[in-house]
């Protein structure tokens, strides 16, 4: 036990990272739909600490994760368990389905390896698939010891800055022990063992939960998760799990958070809830989470007065108001068309009557597709636009580029007739 304290220890002080329970971004036990975007990731260290009643059971999970975004629309996940404490206090009147071959007080060791892909089919729906390699024996009995594996449904609502909100419901497939083997290692093992009456060891589960996370202060979520685990064929006394999970997130910076959670049984077996238990975990994303930073006005001691000479004013000329026109893109393209190149033409010709003047390129795009994507399509609509100014003589040193992506809708997103006209590059003075 000392040495797995040690390496907790060693990975928490060498590790700045952390994320959501299974390396996807989400919740505990559940996922978000919108994917974390093509080249990001979600790096988590965690404890997670699990109570049963009535077989008295305790499960303690060092845990390990990480999620990486494929592409805009496809994530990966994976995570390891590299220490596992089971500790079973009923040992004679039935079993539990997670560690049926738990056959003495307490088990230490490796739990399993969970790996995971999830498609998102909007930002509002995704699926998700996943396998499970226990990394135990009958003798070690942390895990069932045979594989497993299943798929989830995710609905969410748009994650923003004030929170999201998720549905999930799933099936996870257990793999079979068979009885005869099962009921002979138990015997050897125990000095008194229940012989089950059904043919199946291990069920097969529902899986289902809600919860979210909602911002209470500019570094603080406030976080929850209602979990249900259903039983459909055990020959153990389990048919309806219901955990409660609440806590909070805490944003150290822009990229690493750390959420603590109370965790409570409301449901097992025959409805009695088990003792209180609790998880924490340290997260490490490549996605900055907004913290606003406070603004500190320096007063300015007022300065002396100083009289000058009387100068004659020398009248500059008045310059007339630049005022630039947006050019239009068909949808998910950032190539010009002949209109837009006619009309940045006129514009260029703006720039090299006025050279003292500095522009900044505005990428815009529909609410059409990821957050992830659209800032993307946004960054490379200005940069076209960047690209046919300079071919045309106006120096690159005078030109900014910034996509807003989805975020600053001139027009309503909500028709296809108004939604065309914010796919655009707007373009607007720098200095001056």
């Amino acid at each position: 036990m000392r040495r797995s304290v040690v390496l907790f220890v060693v990975l928490l002080l060498a590790i700045p990272l952390i994320s959501s329970e299974y390396g996807n971004s989400g919740l505990f036990h559940l996922f978000y739909a919108n994917s974390i975007g093509s080249g990001n990731y979600i790096l988590t260290l965690g404890l997670d600490n699990l109570d049963r009643e009535k077989q008295d059971i305790d499960i303690n999970d060092f845990y390990l994760s990480l999620g990486y975004g494929l592409s805009d629309k496809v994530e990966i996940g994976a995570r390891l368990n590299f220490w596992r404490r089971v500790d079973p206090d009923n040992l004679n009147d039935t079993y539990y389905n997670g560690t049926p071959y738990a056959h003495s007080p307490f088990y230490e060791g490796l739990g399993y390896a969970d790996f995971g892909i999830k498609f998102s089919i909007s930002k509002n729906f995704a699926i998700r698939g996943f396998v499970e390699m226990p990394l135990s024996s009958k003798e070690t009995a942390t895990t069932t010891t045979k594989p497993a594996f299943g798929g989830n449904l995710i609905l969410s609502t748009n994650q923003t800055k004030s929170g999201i909100l998720t549905l999930n419901v799933g099936y996870k497939h257990n793999g079979k022990i068979d009885k005869t083997e099962y009921v002979n290692f138990m015997n050897t093992n125990l000095s008194t063992f229940v012989t089950p009456t059904g043919t199946e060891i291990i069920s097969d589960e529902i899986l289902a939960g809600a919860g979210g996370k909602l911002r209470i202060a500019n570094r603080v979520y406030t976080i929850g998760e209602l979990y249900y685990t259903g039983y459909l064929n055990s020959d153990t006394e389990q048919k309806n799990n219901l955990d409660l999970a609440v806590g909070f997130q805490f944003l150290l910076s822009e990229k690493v958070k750390v959420n603590i959670a109370y965790k409570k049984n409301l449901l097992f077996n025959d409805g009695l809830a088990s003792t209180q238990g609790g998880a924490i975990s340290i997260v490490y994303t490549s996605i900055p989470e907004e913290i606003k930073k406070k603004v500190v006005v320096k007063k300015e001691e007022p300065k002396p007065v100083i009289k000058k000479e009387v100068k004659k004013e020398v009248v500059k000329p008045v310059l007339t108001p630049l005022i630039f026109k947006d050019t239009y893109f068909a949808f998910d393209s950032y190539e010009l068309t002949d209109e837009a190149k006619t009309i940045l033409l006129k514009e260029v010709e703006k720039l090299k009557e006025r050279k003292d003047v500095k522009i900044i390129i505005e990428g815009h795009t529909c609410n059409i597709g990821t957050n992830a994507y659209n800032l993307a399509l946004g960054e490379k609509r200005a940069q076209a636009v960047k690209d046919f100014m300079v071919s045309n003589g106006i120096d690159p040193s005078r030109i900014d580029i910034i996509s807003y992506g989805e975020e600053r809708p001139a027009f309503d997103n909500s028709t296809e007739e108004t939604r065309r006209f914010n796919r655009r590059a707007h373009i607007k003075k720098k200095n001056g």
